[in-house]
């Protein structure tokens, strides 16, 4: 990726203009923790999802089961990206929702000048070099 940048363009890492956020399970032998009104996302559902927004998954989970993930909630307008088993499915959340333990979330920061849609092509565009970085025996995982 040597190559010139538009008039006005700048390089940027990855870390200068998102904050990477991992997912969570939560009990899943605790039925008070699924069947709610929050989305959560699964690298299957990312596989079955041929769109570029994601809304929902196969499940929801409860207040119950989202705190015990730790609260964590990924805004709309995050990428979301399997990162093991396998890599490199894309979505963008289309409104709040939660993510499992193989998707890491591009959560963007306030002012990082970037368009998801724009991040969200690129890395598309480059799962090849994205799959590159993977490591492990049973799982490979980035």
């Amino acid at each position: 990726m040597n190559s010139e940048l538009p008039s006005g363009w700048r390089r940027r890492k990855i870390k200068e203009i998102a904050n990477v956020v991992g997912g969570s399970t939560p009990d899943t032998r605790d039925p008070s923790n699924y069947g709610g009104s929050i989305p959560w996302i699964t690298v299957k559902d990312l596989s079955q999802h041929k769109k570029r927004y994601i809304f929902r998954g196969g499940r929801n989970i409860t207040r119950k089961g989202l705190a015990a993930i730790g609260n964590r909630l990924i805004p709309k307008g995050s990428l979301l990206i399997s990162t093991r088993a396998p890599i490199g499915y894309l979505a963008i959340a289309g409104t709040e929702l939660t993510t499992n333990q193989g998707i890491r979330s591009l959560v963007f920061k306030p002012n990082c000048e970037c368009i998801p849609e724009f991040v969200y092509y690129l890395i598309k565009h480059n799962t090849k070099v994205l799959k590159r970085f993977a490591s492990g025996s049973t799982f490979r995982e980035i």
